[in-house]
């Protein structure tokens, strides 16, 4: 969302019940001048073309295009890291407890309890910020297992690929394997997309994005199950755009249960 409608709009309505609500506003403009920086850089190459350049002979233009993409990236993974942020400042100031994150809220009963309206969000208005916050942990932030990383340079629909490595190959493990094959039947007469789907890497990062949390405080097994599949095997980012509305969503689902309670 804009800053003008979180500042006179949404803040207003929920500054009573944060114990410090500039903070808030800081950390949604550290990621709203993130994005800016990033619409930057699309708008400044979209008309650009890494090999029509080296075809024209123009080595020089051509690596500068590409040096100037790849801070995409740096500024994706920015994102994810103060979207985090920004994410658990909002729990902190709601709840006045600066131990709780989002990954302790929606896994944890006791910490759930932290918010006493927990039972009124629909976790499906914040799983998908739930994924931004389980992508930066277990794939950019922490490396308990090798992986390999890749992108897409594509202006604001950049994205990175995780992907594991075990012994020299990219292939799924024969457990990880199996285990989403028995999550796609489970969850293939939810979404008929993923019926369709045959690639590993393609069916994990459906399940990674859809599959539900279940209840705040007592979470899907199969989400557990799918996140870590996720963290040996890797899974493909969200991008800048989707990044703000999952944020834009989980900020708004939580105004909702303030005001209504």
């Amino acid at each position: 969302m804009e800053y003008n409608k979180l500042k006179d709009e949404i803040i207003p309505q929920i500054k009573n019940y944060l114990h410090d609500w500039g903070v808030v506003i800081e950390s949604y403009k550290d990621i709203l001048n993130i994005f800016s920086l990033a619409e930057d850089i699309s708008d400044n190459t979209k008309d650009d073309n890494f090999f029509k350049l080296i075809d024209e002979g123009k080595e020089l233009q051509a690596f500068r295009l590409y040096s100037k993409q790849s801070q995409l990236i740096t500024l994706l993974k920015s994102l994810y890291l103060l979207s985090n942020i920004f994410v658990d400042r909002l729990l902190i100031e709601i709840t006045n407890d600066t131990e709780i994150t989002l990954t302790k809220f929606v896994n944890e009963i006791n910490w759930a309890n932290k918010f006493k309206l927990y039972r009124n969000i629909d976790s499906s208005k914040i799983l998908s910020t739930y994924c931004i916050v389980l992508f930066r942990h277990k794939l950019l932030a922490h490396h308990k297992v090798y992986r390999g990383e890749g992108a897409a340079l594509n202006g604001k629909s950049s994205y990175l690929q995780f992907f594991g490595v075990s012994n020299n190959s990219t292939s799924f493990p024969q457990t990880e394997m199996q285990n989403v094959q028995k999550l796609k039947n489970k969850y293939s007469s939810n979404f008929n997309e993923l019926s369709k789907l045959s690639n590993l890497y393609s069916i994990s990062e459906f399940l990674f994005y859809n599959i539900p949390i279940g209840s705040i405080g007592k979470i899907n097994p199969d989400r557990l199950l799918i996140n870590s599949i996720v963290e040996t095997c890797g899974v493909k980012s969200y991008d800048f755009e989707k990044i703000i509305d999952s944020i834009d969503e989980f900020l708004s689902e939580f105004a909702r249960v303030l005001v209504c309670k």
